[in-house]
């Protein structure tokens, strides 16, 4: 409640709020008017991992406000009391921890980062043929269960760069207007959009956005391109680090020439920041609309590295491209990686036939974009020889649901080569 009222200056709808423990096999939080229903397993997970079990909770609290206070329609605006909620469960969650903080606060591996995993992955993992956008029918839906994970966590993402475009003042104004003239009133999409504009005014945020169309737009409509983008279609949004070039200038000053690409169809303000040898940091906000777009930044010292939006304002469909370095990250077996890693992961393999014997090995698994590589070379104790196998697979090669890949192996006795492909058709080309 505290945060609420500094951070975004909502005020409790309700004069008591109570808690109640619910005897359940589920983890799902609910509200009922004042009433906060936590199922029993959420007490027993926070003995270990208390910082999910605070995720779970935070996710739907705002529903005291949103949801319940200010209703809305169950079947095309589930975003207003799932999405809204999740948002301000997400940022709650950063005050609390930090930005980039995991669900453990001791150890990198094994460790998944709230935003990374819990909001991104799962608004970005639903498959093509089940992605539908954010405000369609929830009862028409053929799959319920994905659709509320682009209710929930698409839509916090959508709602986190909403609050970047605008700024954290215009926004957190545009979630009071709505807030107070809305409660005990039915509201949607439209009614939000209708706050947000009235309180958005380009000229005060720090710093500015690009002069032009549609940033600098005020008043009714001037957020219709965002709103239309992300709450009616599917677009996706995706920009890489294309190139960079220096040159000296005569004063003894650099000039760096970056170029970035814009790769999928939505759009939005972007960052780019130059890092030089001296550790400092220069930043420019592009447009991020034409396909590919150049900005020049001088500095005083050597540049070294590029990056593109350097805080992670933007929900995308891949980070690893945005940067003119690359992020490795090597584990034993299994861990989740951040957006912007490489994961590589070192794969033990033990076997025993009549031919090879014992066999041991130490593999490789490696996933970037499309393309799966996993690599196992090894040792038969028996025969005494060099075993191997090696996948090599590409998805969506050329038309969506298109697999193939390439096999080879020698093991048991026998070493074989094969090219394989198969074909799932999108249910939902639209």
């Amino acid at each position: 409640m505290e945060f609420m009222r500094t951070s975004y200056g909502l005020e409790s709808p309700w004069e008591s709020i109570r808690i109640v423990a619910v005897e359940a096999d589920y983890e799902q939080v609910d509200i009922l008017n004042n009433l906060v229903l936590v199922p029993l397993p959420n007490y027993k997970r926070s003995e270990f991992l208390d910082r999910q079990a605070f995720g779970f909770l935070t996710r739907r609290l705002a529903q005291l406000w949103f949801g319940e206070s200010v209703w809305n329609d169950h079947d095309k605006q589930l975003w207003l009391n799932m999405g809204l909620p999740a948002f301000f469960g997400l940022r709650f969650f950063q005050e609390k921890f930090g930005p980039d903080a995991g669900i453990f606060d001791t150890i990198d591996w094994l460790n998944p980062r709230y935003r990374d995993h819990f909001f991104e992955d799962m608004a970005n993992s639903v498959a093509a043929e089940l992605n539908y956008p954010i405000l369609s029918s929830f009862r028409e839906n053929p799959d319920s269960q994905k659709f509320l994970q682009t209710l929930t966590y698409k839509t916090a993402m959508v709602l986190s760069m909403l609050e970047y475009l605008m700024g954290k003042n215009g926004f957190r104004k545009g979630l009071q207007h709505f807030a107070k003239k809305y409660q005990g009133k039915l509201a949607g999409q439209k009614e939000f959009q209708y706050s947000m504009e009235k309180l958005h005014d380009p000229r005060l945020r720090t710093p500015p956005l690009p002069p032009v169309i549609p940033y600098i737009a005020v008043g009714s409509g001037s957020l219709d391109w965002f709103f239309a983008q992300w709450f009616k279609t599917k677009e996706t949004l995706d920009y890489g680090f294309e190139t960079s070039s220096t040159r000296t200038l005569p004063d003894g000053t650099y000039e760096t020439e970056i170029v970035i690409n814009k790769k999928d169809a939505a759009q939005m303000p972007v960052v780019v920041a130059l890092k030089t040898k001296d550790g400092r940091e220069i930043r420019r906000i592009l447009p991020g609309i034409k396909q590919q777009e150049t900005v020049l930044i001088k500095s005083q010292s050597f540049p070294d590295k590029v990056s593109i939006d350097p805080d992670e304002e933007l929900l995308e469909t891949s980070r690893i491209n945005n940067h003119s370095f690359i992020y490795y990250r090597v584990r034993l077996g299994s861990d989740w990686k951040k957006q912007r890693e490489h994961l590589v992961l070192l794969v033990p393999g033990f076997g025993n036939n009549a031919l090879d014997g014992n066999s041991f090995g130490l593999g490789v698994k490696y996933k970037f974009d499309d393309y799966r590589l996993y690599a196992i070379p090894g040792y038969g104790t028996k025969n005494r020889r060099g075993l191997y196998i090696f996948n090599f697979d590409r998805e969506n090669l050329g038309i969506n649901g298109l697999e193939a890949g390439f096999s080879a192996r020698e093991y048991g006795g026998v070493r074989s080569e094969a090219i394989r492909a198969t074909f799932k058709p999108p249910h939902n080309p639209g």
